[in-house]
Order: structure tokens, then C-alpha cells, then sequence
């Protein structure tokens, strides 16, 4: 993914960056919005990123780009005004496992600092405290907290730490810096140091919400926030909850709404639990798929479900006079009492919304944050916010952290982006270019980046088992893969998903489950999705499709398969004569039964050996090409029709 994220350099921009911990295809290049732009005169209200490769290790200063266009504009004119955090709604802070990643700001004392009783970070690792170098002699980081992002570590696995000092750690420097007495190369923004902070910050990029043309306008909504200055220059009202407008203010959430080309409330201050003059720092929204923002669904106030995290700038009211407020309203922390917020503490209100506004998520000691409450000299304060989820299990290096939130997957202390299997699985982080099966061989080449994955098993790739009793397997399938298992969602690609057909029985018709990495589990040549499609049992092979769906004539795509073939026996593509891609078209794939990718006299006699009255090898639904139960001269003249290289 690549990580958004604002940073003040001089002026104020939002930026974003692709974070080396990357697992999926980029956009770029191909997208309109990431031609390169110079920063120079970008204001605060856009989404700019650097070109892809950054950051890198060691100080990255590429030209960036406009990616997104001015969230506030209209109604306020470009580079007017200032968005805080931003956030595309894909945050979830409540589905365990979740690693909360933050950067941090100059709070009500000064610059944050970490917490001086924060445990030491891993080695090679540094944290809030050891950049800041605040407690600790050197060698010590580069004083410059606030164009970093930190990760709480160890993540929770099961839910928020327990009350006391946590730790954090360091995944992303601001200028990368290497070399003594600043510790080794780290991951760099590409921002100059001293004088940046980031003070927005996504992980995901821009594509989350810029799905179609045009692009560099958002599709989807994206969530946001605003300074005091910018709610003072507001102009008009904009739509809110409850079907009405008002002027939108520092502790509102604001949406930028596709339906209406511009900004609307989200979620006000009022239902936050929030005062005139709060000002919401970091931000992430939780936001159901499907949802609309006003006036379409009219905002969080009708929300049945979704949350919010955010925590407030120093010198808000509701915080405590340590952090700058009057604790005129009492947020009341996990860990302490009512009127001990600080600028560091997490909030989190869910929906449907609730009386009293928003409660306590996490502390700011649990993260390693400094705090007057527990004898740190200061508040420090969280000014970007953004949270990673991963899957139970994943933790490849027993870190406690998930593969997925991971800086250092493998715990070599190379971190991903410049560690050429982050995955530690023995296979290079590059992606196959082949649908090898029954297993990707190559260690130049990885089937699953990003998990660790040493099998490298790929059920559904070019591979149908053939030996025993044959002296050789088939190397070519219809609708192969270059996915492996470890992160394929269906392994045998038979149209069900693997946890539909593990589960229980995938389907109404079905009477148990059936296998993830097996096409047909019945053995009843029709595949298990295509069962379940046409209402019969996957399970049982006497319960099969009747002749009329699986064997009717009509050929969409011209490859020679017809297209009730395709769906029940091959769930192959009836529209393209190449379902997988694969420089193979789906006839050829069907009619080579060998290795050796060209359909000649051998396969000829192979299939020739199971033709009636001799059969002499047996039957192999390999050899039935049309799936009828039968090898006979009908097979035969589909393998002579392709004969030569599989093109």
C-alpha cells in the first residue's frame, strides 16, 4: 500500500508515499493523477505523492505528485485552508488483531518525547523516546519525532494493552537519515529535517477512493478534518445530519461526498461528545461499505454501524490543563479518571450513536507516550493517525506484530523495503510470471509476497496430477493461477470461496463441505461451484447437472469449448477464448493432456488407449474432453482439431 500522510514544510501539504512494506500491484504507473507535479505552491487541501520507489533507504527527496484533488474546494478556492487527518474509512480499531500506527506533534509543553519508563525498543529499532533523545545518552535519533510514524509494539492481539507503559517503535523516518551517532538506514519520506511534521497520515493509497475516471477526484468518501483558521474562513453552510446544512467546524468530521462534488458534515461535534473550540488532531473512521454520507444517507448520526477513533490538538477545552485544555467537559481516559485527557489519548464513539459522546479507546501510556499524569515533563500529542488489521497467525517472526503492520516481517532487521525476502519464506518478494503448479520452484519469484510461505503450493495453477499411473502430469489447466494457497481465497478455483466450502456445507444443496483444493469433490466431473449454481449435491456423485445445462451446444468465444462446458466442468471465462491469461487458449489447454504444451500425436494415442472396446489404459476424466462420461472418437477429434503449440 501506499501511505498518505501531510507534512509541514513551510507550508503545509498532504503527501503520500509508497511504504516498502507493499504486498500488492501498485497503480502506477497508468493512473492520469500520478503524472509527476512539482510540490512547490501545493497548499494543505490536497493529496500528493511522490513517485512510486519512495520512500527508499537513506534521505528520498523526489518531486511529488497530485493524486487527489482539494477535499474543501469548493466551497473555499484551491490552497485556501488547511485539512488536518485525513482517513478513506477502511480503518477498523475494533477487529483484533490491530496495530495502531500514529505520528506525533509539538504538544502544550513542547515537542513529544516518548515516555522516559517506555520499554526499550527491539534492537536496531527506535521509538518516540530514543528519536527524540530526550532520556537516553547517545547514540540517540535525530531529535525529530514529528516527521515520523511510529507503531504501538507489541500490537494487541486480543484488544487494547493493559493500563501501564506500553512501547512503540519507529516504521517510517521523515528524511531516512543513516550513519552515526542516528543508528542505521531507515525508511525514508522524502522530507526535508528539521522543520517537517506529518500531521495526516493513511496507509492505504489513493486508489482505495479513486476508483474510475476522472481520476484525482475521489469516487468514494474520504473523511477529513479542519483547522479553526479554515472553519473561520468557511463561506457557506454545507449539508449535514439530519438532512440539514450548518457551518462546519474544527471538531466536526467532514466527508468529501461524490454525490455532491464537494464537502459535508459527517459527524458534529455534538454527537462526538465534543465543545466549541475542541480541534480533532488524528483521525480514523471506520466506514460500512456501501454507506452514503448527506444527503444521500444523511451521516454518522444514522449509521448503524461504524466507528470513530480520534484524539484532540493540545489546547482543546475538553482536555486536561496539562494538555493545554479546562477539562470543561470531562473526557475520561481508560486508565484514569474523568477530566485527565491529554493530547496523546485515543477516543472512539460507535455507531448507532449514543449518549455522552465518545469514550475512552486507548491511553497514551499504552502507546509509550509521554504524559504529566504518570511524571513525564510533558504532554505529547498524536496529530496523524491510521489503524493496520491483520490475520490471526500471521505473525511470521513472533513478534506479536502481523505480517501485514509488520516494518521488519522476518525479524532479520532488514526491514521490507529493502530486504529482498521480507517474508522470510526463502522466495524473493517478486511476483511469478508464470501459473506454476501443483508449487512455485523458482526462489527468484514469490506466490504470495508478504506471507510466509515456504511451500508455495498453488492448487489451481498449470498442473492436473497424472502421475501415478502415467509417466507424466498435465502442465497445462484452463483456469489457472499464479496465486498460491497462502493467499488465494480459492484455491482450486472452482467459483467457491475457500472459507464458503470449509465452513459447512457451501451451498443449500450440498450435504457437507467440500474440498478447498479440490475442484470436483464428488469425482462427478461437474465443479463444485457449478453444482451449487444449478441446485445439485457437490457431495454426492450420483447428483450431477442434467445433460440439457452441462452439454448444451453454443460456443460464445470460438475456442472450442462450449460455453455450458466452461461453466459446469472448467468455470472458465465462455466470453474469452483465454480464461487465464496465460499466452494458452482454453481448447489448447483442454486437448495438451502432457507437459509438453503442444497438442500432437501423443496425446492423440494417449487418449486413443482409453477409447472403447480395448481401453486399454482405463478411463481419466483428463482424457474426456467433453465431460461426458465417455472416451471415444468424439475426444479424439477435439484433440486432432488443435493440433500443434498451444499458442
Amino acid at each position: 500500500m501506499r501511505t498518505v500522510f501531510r507534512a509541514a514544510l513551510g507550508f503545509m501539504v498532504v503527501m503520500a508515499a509508497m511504504v516498502a512494506m507493499d504486498q500488492r500491484a501498485d497503480a502506477e504507473p497508468g493512473i492520469g493523477s500520478d503524472a509527476a507535479v512539482p510540490v512547490v505552491g501545493v497548499a494543505a487541501d490536497t493529496v500528493i505523492e511522490p513517485p512510486p520507489g519512495a520512500p527508499a533507504l537513506g534521505p528520498v527527496l523526489p518531486p511529488p505528485a497530485v493524486v487527489l484533488a482539494s477535499l474543501i474546494s469548493p466551497p473555499l478556492p484551491p490552497g485556501l485552508g488547511e485539512v488536518q487527518d485525513i482517513s478513506y474509512g477502511d480503518e477498523n480499531a475494533v477487529i483484533a488483531p490491530v496495530t495502531i500506527e500514529f505520528s506525533v506533534g509539538p504538544g502544550f509543553g513542547g515537542p513529544s518525547t516518548g515516555h522516559p519508563g517506555a520499554p526499550l525498543p527491539p534492537p536496531l529499532a527506535f521509538d518516540v523516546r530514543t528519536e527524540a533523545g530526550a532520556f537516553l545518552p547517545p547514540p540517540v535519533g535525530d531529535g525529530m519525532t514529528a516527521s515520523d510514524v511510529y507503531q504501538n509494539f507489541p500490537a494487541p492481539i486480543g484488544g487494547a494493552p493493559p493500563c501501564g507503559i506500553g512501547a512503540n517503535r519507529q516504521i517510517l523516518d521523515g528524511d531516512g537519515a543513516a550513519g552515526p551517532p542516528f543508528g542505521p538506514p531507515r525508511l525514508g519520506l522524502g522530507m526535508p529535517e528539521p522543520g517537517s511534521n506529518v500531521d495526516a497520515y493513511e496507509r492505504s493509497d489513493e486508489t482505495v477512493v479513486d476508483t474510475a475516471l476522472p481520476f484525482g477526484v475521489p469516487d468514494l468518501p474520504v473523511f477529513f478534518t479542519i483547522d479553526a483558521a479554515t472553519a473561520g474562513m468557511w463561506p457557506f453552510p454545507i449539508p449535514a445530519p439530519g438532512g440539514g446544512a450548518a457551518m462546519p467546524g474544527p471538531s466536526d468530521i467532514l466527508a468529501w461526498n461524490p454525490a455532491i462534488g464537494g464537502p459535508a458534515i459527517y459527524a458534529t461535534a455534538g454527537a462526538l461528545g465534543l465543545v466549541p473550540g475542541d480541534d480533532i488532531d488524528a483521525l480514523a473512521v471506520n466506514f460500512p461499505p456501501g454507506a452514503l454520507v448527506p444527503p444521500g444517507g444523511i451521516g454518522w448520526d444514522f449509521m448503524p454501524v461504524g466507528h470513530i477513533v480520534f484524539s484532540l490538538a493540545a489546547g482543546s477545552p475538553s482536555l486536561a490543563p496539562t494538555s493545554g485544555g479546562t477539562g470543561m467537559v470531562p473526557l475520561t481516559p481508560a486508565c484514569f479518571g474523568p477530566g485527565m485527557a491529554t493530547s496523546a489519548d485515543l477516543f472512539i464513539l460507535f455507531a448507532p450513536v449514543g449518549i455522552g459522546g465518545a469514550g475512552a479507546y486507548i491511553d497514551a501510556e499504552q502507546l509509550g507516550l509521554a504524559t504529566m499524569r504518570t511524571g513525564a515533563p510533558t504532554d505529547d500529542e498524536i496529530d496523524a493517525l491510521d489503524m493496520c488489521n491483520g490475520f490471526e497467525g500471521s505473525d511470521i517472526d513472533g513478534d506479536l506484530v502481523d505480517a501485514a503492520c509488520d516494518p521488519d516481517m522476518d525479524g532479520d532487521g532488514a526491514g521490507n523495503g529493502i530486504d529482498p525476502d521480507a517474508d522470510g519464506d526463502g522466495f524473493a518478494d517478486a511476483p511469478p510470471t508464470s501459473h506454476q503448479g501443483p508449487a512455485n520452484t523458482n526462489p527468484a519469484v514469490d506466490n504470495c509476497i508478504g506471507v510466509w510461505n515456504p511451500a508455495q503450493t498453488n492448487s489451481d495453477g498449470n498442473f492436473v496430477s497424472m502421475n501415478p499411473p502415467k509417466a507424466y502430469d498435465d502442465l497445462t489447466w484452463v483456469n489457472s493461477d499464479a496465486q498460491g494457497d497462502a493467499c488465494d481465497t480459492d484455491d482450486d478455483n472452482d467459483a467457491l470461496l475457500d472459507t464458503t466450502e470449509t465452513s459447512g456445507p457451501p451451498c443449500i444443496s450440498a450435504t457437507g463441505p467440500t474440498g478447498s483444493t479440490v475442484r470436483d469433490t464428488d469425482g462427478d466431473r461437474v465443479l463444485d461451484g457449478a453444482e451449487c449454481a444449478n441446485g445439485t449435491n457437490p457431495n454426492l456423485a450420483a447428483s450431477f447437472p442434467p445433460g440439457a445445462v452441462c452439454q448444451a451446444a453454443g460456443d460464445g468465444d470460438g475456442d472450442g469449448v462450449t460455453t455450458s462446458r466452461e461453466i459446469c466442468y472448467y468455470n472458465s471465462d465462455p466470453t474469452l477464448a483465454n480464461t487465464d491469461g496465460d499466452t494458452r487458449d482454453d481448447g489448447c489447454e483442454i486437448a495438451s493432456i502432457n507437459g509438453d504444451l503442444v497438442v500432437n500425436v501423443i496425446d492423440l494415442q494417449q487418449v486413443a488407449l482409453s477409447v472403447p472396446p480395448t481401453g486399454m489404459a482405463g478411463y481419466f476424466v483428463n482424457f474426456d474432453m467433453n465431460k461426458d462420461g465417455f472416451i471415444n472418437v468424439i475426444d479424439l477429434q477435439f484433440v486432432a482439431a488443435r493440433a500443434g503449440p498451444c499458442p
